[in-house]
């Protein structure tokens, strides 16, 4: 059997060093990206706190989580939009178990929260720079995600008709339309 330092110099062709170090260990487990993952999907402020809490007290690299979390939030896009047949699983290092649990979370996605979500990591991945802001932004970034509510997701926007009433629900306009009944020239 192979000690971890061994593993560490056949990886990095004879060379231990950060790369090398990485592609064997992962400061956290893809568990934890789909639990974020998942509580971004279900709009769960409380968990997504308690998770980053978590990360932050285990010392993590929150640039790190945010390029893996935008990873996962593709590979779960992409199986189930394209299909599995699409992703190279192995090369990927994803196992049968990681395939499973981005197949779950790729089905309870509302059509575009998925590729928003990717947009909004990768966003806010441009924004971190190492400090001990990180965790901060990239929790911004997420709360506003998952409290802004403006940003409705088709899946809520079609489940239940938005009719004004007092239930809390508001009518969505079309923007940028003229009001019916008023006529727009467009003669120069």
């Amino acid at each position: 059997a192979l000690t971890l330092l061994d593993h560490a110099i056949a990886v990095g062709n004879g060379v231990v060093n950060m790369d090398a170090l990485s592609k064997i260990i992962s400061h956290t487990s893809s568990s934890n990206y789909f639990s974020i993952l998942d509580a971004l999907l279900n709009r769960d402020s409380k968990r997504l706190i308690s998770l980053f809490d978590q990360l932050e007290s285990a010392g993590t690299d929150f640039i790190d989580v945010t390029e893996k979390l935008a990873i996962t939030a593709r590979h779960a896009s992409i199986i189930r939009d394209v299909g599995l047949d699409s992703l190279q699983t192995k090369f990927l290092g994803l196992d049968d178990s990681d395939v499973q649990q981005l197949s779950f979370l790729g089905k309870q996605a509302g059509v575009t929260d998925l590729n928003r979500i990717f947009r909004m990591l990768s966003n806010a991945r441009t924004d971190l720079d190492g400090s001990d802001l990180d965790r901060y932004i990239l929790e911004n970034y997420c709360l506003e995600w998952c409290l802004d509510p403006g940003l409705i997701s088709i899946k809520r926007s079609t489940s239940a008709p938005l009719t004004g009433t007092s239930q809390g629900t508001s009518k969505i306009t079309n923007r940028g339309a003229p009001a019916a009944g008023i006529k727009i020239n467009n003669a120069d």
